[in-house]
């Protein structure tokens, strides 16, 4: 059965690994029907694991997160196409950024950040960064892993849901993202959840610098 995609996401999932099994940019129905179905089983064996009631699955997110990041793949392997190509093939998702949305498209975003980094390390200059490094800006809770969260961005679908708030503070802690950690809405949270063990899971996290 040539499952590509299916194939490169349980890949990814289970060994942190891109790996790509075939030279396609076009996806079966077939395909996507078995990429989303894992996917699924994957958010509701992580989302067990979640501080307090998790938002249902987003099969829209999902889909469109496991897209942007096999076709990433795919450009950054093979660098056949055009620039003027490039919007066509990782187009903006057209859908609302809610809480269900990130977190299901988190399943796969999170790992597009070592896309980006690779990228930049063979062409910093290659307009595939751009465009990748705006969806990461977007889809800011998987953009943690890469850089700090837009001074822009939407915060309310994680200021207004406790479980995605949760998580947002436990990776900003992970990640070390000072400048997000100390925004106004978030800052209360992360200082409760760092409480009187700060130097301890982050270290200098109270020391003034220029952010």
């Amino acid at each position: 059965m040539n499952l590509p995609l299916y194939s490169m996401i349980r890949t990814l999932r289970s060994s942190e690994e891109v790996i790509l099994y075939a030279r396609l940019l076009r996806i079966s129905a077939e395909d996507e029907a078995a990429t989303l179905e894992f996917l699924q089983s994957e958010y509701a064996s992580e989302s067990r694991e979640y501080p307090g009631e998790a938002p249902a699955f987003d099969a829209d997110a999902a889909r469109w997160a496991a897209h942007t990041l096999y076709i990433a793949a795919q450009v950054l392997l093979y660098r056949e196409h055009k620039s003027a190509d490039l919007p066509a093939l990782l187009p903006a998702y057209e859908g609302n950024t809610d809480a269900a949305a990130l977190l299901s498209a988190d399943l796969c975003l999170r790992f597009l950040p070592d896309v980006l980094q690779q990228l930049q390390l063979i062409d910093p200059l290659d307009p595939l960064n751009n465009l990748l490094l705006t969806h990461l800006q977007h889809w800011h809770y998987s953009g943690l892993v890469l850089h700090e969260t837009p001074e822009d961005a939407d915060l309310q679908p994680v200021l207004h849901n406790p479980c995605l708030k949760q998580l947002y503070i436990n990776r900003i802690i992970t990640c070390r993202r000072k400048k997000t950690a100390l925004l106004p809405g978030l800052e209360p949270a992360v200082r409760n959840a760092l409480g009187i063990y700060d130097e301890v899971f982050w270290p200098g996290f109270n020391t003034r610098t220029e952010l």
